[in-house]
């Protein structure tokens, strides 16, 4: 962590230091970083741990908080996907076990908690955004058919609403496929998003 106006170094966290917080392991060659993340009011950060060493692709979800100097361990059992902040102690994360089932859950650094969220309305994985309270914003990868979708969701009701279905050219090679990524307006009266439906890939706006 450096103080990037006087250029000094803030803090180091060794691999060691994961290892030991996060999920304990004799060897952390095969293991990396990803993904960090600061939380809105800047006082945390999410980041993942990532093991690739038993195929599986696992990847730890752990926060590090900058005033208390403490490596918070979230979740060590299954895949860690895709995430936002929903304030500064909550984070909704999509979570993949070891049957590849994904689910929508939400953590909450007060007291370590989580809680699967939308388990009815939400059956996949997703890239979830906050739009308003209890209420998110995801899309989803193609259906048997080839359509994507994005949906608003209710997290209170576990209900969700349709906004885009979109058809996605399929690709063999899983780094060329078009991800929908939508993305909310500052005044949440838009939304972007990212599709090949037309040969090309393109950003649309609705």
């Amino acid at each position: 962590i450096i103080d990037i106006e006087s250029n000094q170094l803030v803090k180091t966290i060794t691999y060691k230091e994961l290892s030991d917080s996060i999920k304990q392991v004799d060897d952390i060659t095969h293991f990396y970083l990803n993904h960090l993340s600061f939380s809105p009011d800047g006082t945390k950060f999410l980041f993942f741990w990532i093991d690739e060493a038993d195929g599986f692709h696992q990847a730890s979800l752990g926060v590090y908080d900058m005033y208390s100097n403490e490596l918070i361990p979230l979740e060590t059992e299954g895949k860690a996907s895709h995430y936002v902040w929903d304030g500064p102690n909550d984070i909704i994360c999509t979570v993949l076990d070891r049957k590849y089932q994904a689910g929508y859950y939400r953590f909450t650094l007060r007291d370590c908690s989580k809680t699967h969220i939308c388990a009815n309305s939400l059956l996949g994985d997703g890239h979830p955004s906050v739009f308003a309270k209890e209420k998110l914003l995801t899309d989803t990868y193609p259906d048997k058919r080839g359509f994507q979708h994005i949906y608003l969701v209710d997290e209170a009701k576990d209900t969700k609403c349709e906004l885009v279905k979109i058809y996605s050219i399929p690709t063999m090679n899983i780094e060329e496929r078009t991800d929908l990524h939508p993305r909310i307006s500052s005044d949440k009266h838009y939304v972007s998003f990212d599709s090949n439906h037309s040969g090309l890939r393109k950003m649309l706006i609705i």
